[in-house]
């Protein structure tokens, strides 16, 4: 399965963070540059492309929590989306 995304001209790898990263299991998923009134969506893929999980950042938010201790060590992307495009990403290890 394919999945297409739309990009904006405000797209910025460093609009969202990971902390701690690398990580062996749970880790923060951070927003701060989005000063949006809106619900925020992190997509995260594996190194195949497969989404693997996705985390709403609710209105009003920044942080959201992820629990990854039962994925395979490797290499991830959280890619953030805002009204359907992505205005971000950045890269996840696991270990």
């Amino acid at each position: 399965m394919t999945t297409s995304t739309r990009s904006t001209s405000s797209y910025d790898n460093n609009s969202i963070q990971i902390y701690p990263n690398p990580t062996k299991g749970k880790f923060e998923v951070r927003c701060s540059k989005f000063d949006v009134k809106e619900d925020k969506i992190i997509r995260i893929y594996n190194s195949q492309g497969v989404k693997v999980e996705e985390v709403k950042i609710p209105e009003g938010k920044k942080i959201a929590s992820v629990d990854a201790e039962n994925w395979p060590k490797g290499m991830y992307i959280a890619a953030a989306y805002l009204d359907g495009l992505i205005v971000g990403q950045t890269k996840i290890i696991i270990h």
